[in-house]
């Protein structure tokens, strides 16, 4: 007889950008065991990918919370060689810097259209908020040169590598929605063992 567990994690995360093995559990109603036992099958074929939540407290001995996702494969289908060509294709025909510059703004602004607030930490949560809605898993943190805002996941990461560009547009996609500039000061190493991150501090215009 074939598991409903299985199916049933994966609509969950479908349905959620990334969640606990426990939480998974709690909307299913199964046991540990039977999460812990398809999430490890999942995750062995590929079909999800498990990050280490930093911000979470450790259990008493010092086990990491995983989160889980789909794998980019499993979310797309086809969209990443899409993507990728296309991309291709139109900064081909936009050679010039600042072209690609204007062409990667009007993208943000398309994607992201300025929704003004007088208050700069509600446009900050507003705008984690819908960031995260497009998997961003992103987060600020207040410091002195200003407030930094953090992406612990890269939705464009299955194509970053032949495209950087699109970090300059994650930069624009902050500079339209809070409407002051942004510098990168971090990218996450997709390839290192440890949680990766992108960091960009926000600057008043």
């Amino acid at each position: 007889m074939v598991s409903k567990t299985l199916p049933q994690i994966l609509g969950y995360l479908d349905r959620h950008p990334t969640a606990s093995a426990e939480e998974i559990r709690q909307a299913l109603y199964v046991t540990k065991e039977n999460i812990q036992y398809h999430l490890k099958k999942l995750l062995q074929d590929g079909t999800i990918k498990r990050t280490i939540q930093p911000e979470r407290k450790q259990n008493p001995r010092g086990r990491p919370t995983y989160l889980y996702r789909l794998s980019e494969q499993s979310r797309q289908g086809n969209l990443p060689a899409l993507a990728d060509k296309l991309l291709e294709i139109v900064l081909k025909a936009t050679p010039s810097l600042a072209a690609q510059q204007d062409l990667l703004k009007q993208v943000a602004s398309s994607m992201f259209p300025f929704q003004p607030s007088p208050n700069q930490t509600k446009n900050l949560r507003q705008t984690i908020q819908r960031l995260n809605k497009h998997h961003y898993q992103a987060a600020w943190e207040a410091r002195v040169p200003g407030p930094y805002v953090i992406f612990r996941n890269c939705p464009y990461a299955s194509i970053i590598k032949e495209h950087p560009e699109l970090c300059q547009l994650d930069c624009e996609i902050l500079a339209t929605v809070l409407n002051s500039s942004v510098t990168q000061i971090s990218k996450m190493d997709l390839d290192s063992r440890k949680p990766p991150a992108c960091t960009f501090l926000i600057q008043a215009l």
